[in-house]
């Protein structure tokens, strides 16, 4: 199955979550694109029968890129199966690394979609490319340099999509 994978990531941490899911159903046999929310227009993924669509989360909310995309493939989804990931949430060793999914601005994608599915992964944090502002903003969170991306859960998701998409 023709599926493309399209991903808003600011420093690149949901970039290789959304690769991974590329290169995990392409091990499973499907014809799989994958884009840049910031350079992809809904156009380019009219081809595809199926949606991955992922977003890092910052203050809640996907990136501006990816809510374009998303008020732009409204109208062109005609039935096509999508699925949402996000990812962003790092803790302190030892404590929890998800947050509450109604914490994240998503149910308005999801109708608009017509989503099947939203799951949240870990995501990464590196202050070292971080602008002034965002470091400040993770000092007072008191944000750990961390990397929580769970490989083995991700892999299992895109195992699920492929199992949706196979009984359907």
């Amino acid at each position: 199955m023709r599926i493309a994978v399209a991903v808003a990531s600011k420093h690149g941490a949901t970039k290789e979550i959304g690769h991974a899911v590329v290169e995990r159903l392409r091990e499973l046999g499907h014809d799989v694109t994958e884009h840049d929310m910031a350079s992809t227009s809904a156009e380019d993924l009219d081809e595809a029968e199926a949606l991955v669509l992922g977003g890092a989360v910052y203050f809640g909310r996907w990136p501006n890129e990816a809510n374009d995309l998303v008020d732009d493939l409204t109208d062109r989804v005609d039935g096509r199966p999508v699925w949402l990931f996000s990812s962003g949430p790092v803790a302190p060793d030892g404590e929890p690394t998800s947050v509450e999914e109604s914490t994240i601005a998503i149910d308005g994608t999801m109708t608009a979609l017509d989503a099947r599915e939203h799951v949240m992964f870990g995501g990464r944090l590196d202050k070292t490319v971080l602008s002034f502002v965002e470091r400040a903003v993770a000092r007072a969170l008191r944000a750990p340099d961390a990397d929580t991306r769970d490989w083995d859960t991700i892999r299992a998701w895109a195992d699920h999509v492929d199992e949706a998409l196979r009984a359907s």
